[in-house]
């Protein structure tokens, strides 16, 4: 089994600006040759900070991207986002659990669990006692197979003194539920812009940079960052692509 992994992706209203604009294009060129390569893939999570600012043109225009993909997308949010703003856009059905944006998967040998970890107002994650309580029923019901967590807030800290007071702020329940549950083979999270392999509470546990944005006095960067995911009953390979572009501010002036 074969699925996509993309995160962070911070997308603005293409209308704002031409630096927007450019993204766009960059992203949705992404996109294809993604398609393209990876067509038979089971489906592409997006794990949050899906805008920049939560502007419903921007989830209009992601709505419309993701749905021309010849997979299921599966986007979650982060604190970038918001909850309301992302349901016009997106609808509910098929995102809303609990109240929340968060659903699973069950496959024929494994059930992947997406979380919806943001706290209105704060840049910190939190799973609540409805979402926790919502968690530990679908562990329960798939003990038989291998799970795979997505969420954008990392339960651990990375050494970093600006991202690590902005994890997710209760980490010991989820450890709990994930310590009795004992068959979560990985987490993958969002949140942090950077290539991660750690692990928490003896769970492998992976992070990738997403989009980036460089400027310079006379260029613009673009940069993307796939993870392509295999998975097996006895083994997980992440690898990843990057795709990246320069625009000249030349063009634009």
């Amino acid at each position: 089994m074969q699925f996509l992994y993309l995160t962070d992706l911070h997308m603005r209203d293409p209308a704002n600006s031409w630096v927007d604009n450019e993204r766009a294009n960059f992203f949705a060129s992404c996109l294809r040759e993604l398609a393209q390569t990876y067509a038979d893939a089971e489906f592409c999570v997006v794990t949050g900070d899906l805008t920049d600012q939560a502007e419903p043109m921007a989830y209009s225009w992601l709505y419309e991207q993701f749905k021309e993909l010849p997979f299921p997308t599966i986007p979650l949010l982060g604190n970038h986002d918001d909850r309301e703003a992302f349901w016009r856009e997106f609808g509910v059905h098929g995102n809303n659990q609990a109240n929340f944006v968060q659903s699973f998967r069950r496959s024929d040998n494994a059930c992947f669990i997406f979380l919806d970890t943001i706290r209105p107002g704060s840049d910190a994650g939190t799973l609540c006692d409805a979402r926790l309580f919502w968690l530990e029923k679908i562990l329960q019901e798939n003990r038989d197979v291998p799970v795979f967590l997505f969420m954008h807030h990392p339960p651990c800290e990375i050494g970093d003194v600006i991202m690590d007071p902005i994890k997710l702020d209760n980490p010991a329940e989820l450890g709990h539920l994930l310590s009795n549950a004992r068959n979560v083979r990985h987490i993958f999270v969002g949140h942090v812009h950077r290539n991660i392999t750690t692990s928490w509470e003896e769970i492998p546990l992976t992070s990738i940079p997403g989009q980036s944005l460089n400027t310079t006095s006379t260029h613009v960067d673009f940069g993307l960052t796939a993870g392509i995911v295999e998975f097996e009953r006895d083994s997980i390979q992440v690898s990843q692509v990057s795709f990246s572009h320069r625009a000249s501010l030349k063009t634009f002036l």
